[in-house]
Protein backbone atom coordinates (compact mmCIF):
# COMPACT_ATOMS: atom_id res chain seq x y z
CA UNK A 1 0.00 0.00 0.00
CA UNK A 2 2.99 2.26 0.50
CA UNK A 3 4.08 1.60 -2.96
CA UNK A 4 0.75 2.70 -4.53
CA UNK A 5 -0.49 -1.17 -5.10
CA UNK A 6 -4.30 -1.43 -4.65
CA UNK A 7 -6.62 -3.79 -5.17
CA UNK A 8 -6.14 -7.55 -7.17
CA UNK A 9 -2.89 -5.99 -8.25
CA UNK A 10 -1.56 -6.22 -4.87
CA UNK A 11 -2.80 -10.06 -4.11
CA UNK A 12 -1.06 -11.05 -7.44
CA UNK A 13 2.28 -9.48 -7.24
CA UNK A 14 2.82 -9.19 -3.72
CA UNK A 15 0.55 -11.35 -0.95
CA UNK A 16 0.90 -14.49 -3.51
CA UNK A 17 4.49 -14.48 -3.92
CA UNK A 18 5.12 -13.78 -0.59
CA UNK A 19 3.31 -16.82 0.84
CA UNK A 20 4.01 -19.45 -2.07
CA UNK A 21 7.28 -20.61 0.22
CA UNK A 22 4.89 -21.28 3.21
CA UNK A 23 2.10 -22.70 1.06
CA UNK A 24 4.86 -25.35 -0.92
CA UNK A 25 5.38 -26.49 2.76
CA UNK A 26 2.40 -27.20 3.84
CA UNK A 27 1.38 -28.72 0.63
CA UNK A 28 4.27 -31.08 1.27
CA UNK A 29 3.55 -31.18 5.23
CA UNK A 30 -0.32 -31.97 4.55
CA UNK A 31 0.73 -34.78 1.78
CA UNK A 32 2.48 -36.79 4.45
CA UNK A 33 -0.37 -36.84 6.90
CA UNK A 34 -2.97 -37.52 4.40
CA UNK A 35 -0.64 -40.33 2.79
CA UNK A 36 -1.19 -42.00 6.60
CA UNK A 37 -4.60 -41.37 7.21
CA UNK A 38 -5.07 -43.12 3.62
CA UNK A 39 -3.57 -46.07 4.11
CA UNK A 40 -4.73 -46.60 7.41
CA UNK A 41 -8.61 -46.10 6.18
CA UNK A 42 -7.02 -48.82 2.98
CA UNK A 43 -6.44 -51.15 5.76
CA UNK A 44 -9.00 -50.84 7.55
CA UNK A 45 -12.13 -49.86 5.36
CA UNK A 46 -11.21 -50.73 1.07
CA UNK A 47 -9.54 -54.21 1.67
CA UNK A 48 -11.35 -55.75 -0.97
CA UNK A 49 -9.74 -57.78 -3.48
CA UNK A 50 -6.94 -55.18 -4.53
CA UNK A 51 -4.61 -52.81 -3.25
CA UNK A 52 -1.76 -52.50 -1.02
CA UNK A 53 -4.25 -52.68 2.21
CA UNK A 54 -5.74 -56.09 0.61
CA UNK A 55 -2.48 -57.86 0.31
CA UNK A 56 -1.73 -56.41 4.31
CA UNK A 57 -4.92 -57.52 5.47
CA UNK A 58 -4.29 -60.92 3.65
CA UNK A 59 -0.82 -61.89 4.98
CA UNK A 60 -2.14 -60.69 7.98
CA UNK A 61 -5.19 -63.07 8.23
CA UNK A 62 -2.35 -66.22 6.98
CA UNK A 63 0.12 -65.01 9.85
CA UNK A 64 3.01 -64.07 6.98
CA UNK A 65 5.45 -61.94 9.18
CA UNK A 66 7.96 -61.64 6.21
CA UNK A 67 5.06 -60.18 3.97
CA UNK A 68 3.72 -57.92 6.19
CA UNK A 69 6.80 -56.53 6.63
CA UNK A 70 7.55 -55.77 2.74
CA UNK A 71 4.08 -54.63 2.06
CA UNK A 72 5.16 -52.14 4.66
CA UNK A 73 8.06 -51.21 3.32
CA UNK A 74 6.66 -50.76 0.08
CA UNK A 75 4.29 -47.91 1.64
CA UNK A 76 6.95 -46.32 3.25
CA UNK A 77 8.66 -46.08 -0.43
CA UNK A 78 5.71 -45.06 -2.17
CA UNK A 79 5.33 -42.34 0.66
CA UNK A 80 9.45 -41.28 0.51
CA UNK A 81 9.48 -40.87 -2.95
CA UNK A 82 6.31 -38.43 -3.61
CA UNK A 83 7.71 -36.60 -0.58
CA UNK A 84 11.15 -36.39 -1.51
CA UNK A 85 10.81 -36.26 -5.81
CA UNK A 86 7.19 -34.63 -5.67
CA UNK A 87 6.66 -31.62 -3.02
CA UNK A 88 10.45 -31.99 -2.24
CA UNK A 89 11.16 -30.63 -5.63
CA UNK A 90 8.26 -28.02 -5.16
CA UNK A 91 9.40 -26.69 -2.03
CA UNK A 92 13.02 -26.67 -3.46
CA UNK A 93 11.85 -24.37 -6.37
CA UNK A 94 9.63 -22.01 -4.92
CA UNK A 95 12.52 -21.21 -2.08
CA UNK A 96 15.43 -20.96 -4.47
CA UNK A 97 12.88 -18.94 -6.34
CA UNK A 98 12.39 -16.77 -3.88
CA UNK A 99 15.88 -16.01 -2.00
CA UNK A 100 15.14 -18.41 0.95
CA UNK A 101 17.58 -20.94 0.16
CA UNK A 102 21.30 -21.36 -1.45
CA UNK A 103 21.66 -22.09 -5.14
CA UNK A 104 22.86 -24.93 -5.89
Amino acid sequence: LMLGTRGWKMYRYVLLPASLPALASSLRQGFSFAWRSLIGAEVLLFAQHHGLGFLLDNARNFNDPAQVIAIMIVMVVIGMLADRWGFGVLERRVSRRFGLSPVE
